[in-house]
C-alpha cells in the first residue's frame, strides 16, 4: 500500500506541474466539436488536481501515523 500511495502522489504531482505550465484557458483534454460532454464539469482544471494532490498527501499522512502507531506497539511488547 506504501508504494501505491508514492506511485499515485508522484503521477498526481506530475499532472499537476503540467497543468500548471499550460497557459491560461487552455486543456488537457481537447473537447470534440460535433459531441457533446457527458457533464459540464468534465475538463480537470489545475485547482482539482492541487485539490487531489492533498488528498493524496491526507492519505499519506494516515499511513504513516499508522505505521509509526503499529512500529510502537510492536516495540512496546518487546520489552
Amino acid at each position: 500500500m506504501i508504494l501505491a500511495v508514492m506511485i499515485a502522489m508522484g503521477k498526481v504531482g506530475e499532472l499537476t506541474v503540467r497543468m500548471l505550465s499550460l497557459p491560461k484557458g487552455a486543456t488537457v483534454i481537447k473537447p470534440s466539436e460535433g459531441g457533446t460532454m457527458i457533464t459540464q464539469g468534465a475538463i480537470v482544471t489545475p485547482s482539482n488536481m492541487i485539490t487531489i494532490q492533498a488528498m493524496m498527501c491526507a492519505i499519506a499522512a494516515g499511513l504513516v501515523g499508522v505505521i509509526a502507531s503499529l512500529l510502537l506497539l510492536v516495540g512496546q511488547k518487546t520489552r
